[in-house]
Parts: C-alpha cells; structure tokens; sequence
C-alpha cells in the first residue's frame, strides 16, 4: 500500500497565504519604474496613509531583515513585509500546533479543557499571544505599503 499524505490548511495559513499573492500580485505587476525609497521614507508613507502601522516597528522590523538590503523601492518593501508577516503566521501556527499537542495531553491527563479556547481563558500569558500579534502588525505594514504604490 502507498503512503497518503493530508494536508491541513488553517485560516491562518490561508490568510498568510492571500496577504502574499495580493501583495506579490501588485508587486510585480506592469507598471513604471519605481522610485527608490528608504525605508524610513516607506515606513513614514505607511503610518500616514493607513491606521494602524507604527512607524517605529515598521522600521525596526524591516531594517532587522537582512533582505530588506535589496528592497529599495515600495513594490519590493511591501513584498518583504508580506514575507515576514507570512512567516510570523507560520511561526504562530507551529506553536499552536504543538500547543495543540500539549493540550491534548493536558486533557487526557487531566480530563478537562474541551479546546484551546477554555484552556486559555482568562489566562494574562497565552503563547502564541505576540506571534499572532505580530503577524496582524505585519501585515498592516504590508498593507500600508502596498497603499503607497499608485
């Protein structure tokens, strides 16, 4: 017998996953030549233009990333803050995956939690807290770029 592979697609994976084709969709879309921005200047341009994006994390987190070197213009700024949004969801999915297990675990020994949600509840620390945080700021970056591309 052959092995059968599942695969299990999440909302955060197709979230992810639309965020870059819109994003990678309008990054390399025809259009004239772009001119060549900073990022401080991008990130500015973003924080102006669309509630919600910090200024000073739009910078810290694309100047952190060592391809933010050959992103010199919007298309391809928005591109990297697609990627790294990208990546903090899939950050934030493997955790709850093995969140998941260790809740799994947690219910049988202890015959309790019916899901994350009731395990969670009312708790001050929950660990995929900041990467899902993070994955939603990214993504406002993203989309604050992106609105800076006519």
């Amino acid at each position: 017998m052959g092995s059968s592979s599942v695969t299990v697609t999440t909302p955060t994976t197709l979230c992810a996953a639309a965020l870059l084709l819109l994003v990678l969709g309008t990054a390399v879309a025809p259009c004239s030549a772009q001119a060549v921005v900073t990022i401080e200047e991008a990130c500015r341009m973003a924080a102006s233009g669309s509630g919600g994006v910090a200024y000073d994390h739009c910078v810290a987190s694309l100047a952190s990333d060592a391809r933010s070197r050959d992103a010199a213009d919007l298309h391809r700024l928005a591109a990297l803050a697609a990627r790294i949004a990208v990546e903090h969801a899939a950050a934030t999915e493997a955790k709850i995956e093995g969140l998941g297990e260790a809740s799994q675990q947690l219910s049988a020994a202890l015959g309790a939690a019916e899901s994350c949600e009731d395990v969670w509840k009312g708790e001050e620390h929950v660990p995929v807290a900041t990467h899902d945080r993070e994955y939603g700021r990214m993504a406002l970056v993203t989309l604050g770029l992106t609105s800076g591309i006519a």
